[in-house]
């Protein structure tokens, strides 16, 4: 599949999953926010959220985005036995 094939498609995989990511995270926060100033709201947002299919969906399409990302990141790795000693300069060791 060229989402994983390519360094372009794992890019673009990389930056949805982590747009849905940073979402996911500030959403949370905000409903911790409100849990601070009062509980009748937070419990009304917890029953919204528990009560709606396209929360629960939301949550699968991210863990799906992030496992195809992790996917992709791990089969372009590179196999074993083509990394390369660096290049060593052999020149005037201080002796004149």
């Amino acid at each position: 599949m060229w989402l994983y094939n390519s360094s372009i498609g794992r890019k673009v995989v990389m930056s949805v999953s982590g747009i849905a990511l940073i979402l996911f995270l500030t959403f949370h926060a905000c409903m911790n926010v409100v849990a601070l100033f009062s509980a009748d709201a937070y419990n009304e947002i917890c029953e919204f959220l528990g009560s709606n299919w396209y929360a629960v969906a939301g949550t699968v399409a991210l863990v799906n985005c992030h496992t195809l990302y992790l996917r992709g990141h791990l089969d372009a790795s590179e196999p074993q036995g083509t990394w390369q000693q660096p290049l060593r300069c052999h020149g005037n060791s201080g002796q004149g």
